[in-house]
């Protein structure tokens, strides 16, 4: 009888030891969904302020079409956006690079605004250009 005892005590302590792990296993793995979901809710959230910093500007801002949009390195984010003419044409998809950096949108804004000075236009294009290739080789290596 005491070896049934001793038997019983052991097999409820493996048991609990069980139990105990699957719980935790349990505990890590909702941990890391939660994680998961809340980086792909930080990066949809980015994503959605990207489209709308792009289209900020456009004739008819809700008729914007976007494709092949992803994040890339440093929470930039780049794809393809499609917009309408002022004749309700659209005017076929063109890619996009959004900085996640404030400082680089207020360069090329400031660049953009410098574009429109006779004086400036040449260097003001030369430096929005390299800017644009360089968002745009990034968009290329993801």
């Amino acid at each position: 009888m005491a070896r049934l005892a001793q038997f019983s005590l052991i097999a409820c302590s493996l048991t609990v030891v069980c139990a105990v792990a699957v719980a935790v296993a349990v505990w890590l793995t909702r941990r890391d969904n939660l994680a998961h979901a809340s980086d792909l809710e930080a990066e949809q959230t980015t994503i959605r302020e990207a489209q709308e910093y792009t289209i900020h500007d456009f004739f008819d801002p809700a008729a914007a079409q976007f494709r092949n949009v992803r994040m890339i390195e440093n929470g930039n984010v780049c794809g393809e956006v499609n917009g309408k003419n002022r004749f309700g044409g659209y005017v076929g998809f063109r890619p996009f690079v959004y900085w996640a950096d404030r400082e680089i949108r207020a360069e090329i804004a400031m660049n953009n605004l410098e574009a429109l000075n006779p004086d400036k236009t040449d260097e003001a294009l030369a430096r929005l250009s390299e800017r644009e290739n360089r968002g745009l080789e990034m968009c290329r290596a993801f």
